[in-house]
């Protein structure tokens, strides 16, 4: 009998934390995203609940990186195919053309 009532209290605490946790992850993705590279991609109002997508590709190791977050703010304006485009880990700037411009919210 207590380890039901045990049961009955922890299983709604931990689905708080755990979906607490899940969030916390998910708005981290944006700001943990790092590239260096040329944008080979850039799209607004995709499908994808139209969030804005752009794909970077780093010449030196061919390697493409997405970025498509509800948290990215670039407007067409400040970014384009052809770009030259910089993002650290845990930055919410990007240096877009050697310019450096808020990139995440």
């Amino acid at each position: 009998m207590i380890k039901q009532k045990t049961l009955v209290i922890a299983l709604p605490i931990l689905a708080i934390v755990g979906a607490s946790i899940g969030i916390y992850i998910d708005r981290m993705n944006a700001i943990n995203f790092s590239a260096n590279g040329v944008v080979t991609k850039a799209a607004w109002n995709t499908s994808n609940h139209n969030m804005s997508l752009f794909v970077i590709l780093n010449q030196e190791t061919n390697e493409r990186k997405r970025l498509q977050d509800s948290r990215v703010i670039l407007q067409p304006k400040d970014i384009k195919v052809g770009d030259r485009f910089v993002k650290k880990s845990g930055s919410k700037l990007c240096l877009i053309n050697d310019i450096e411009i808020t990139c995440i919210d």
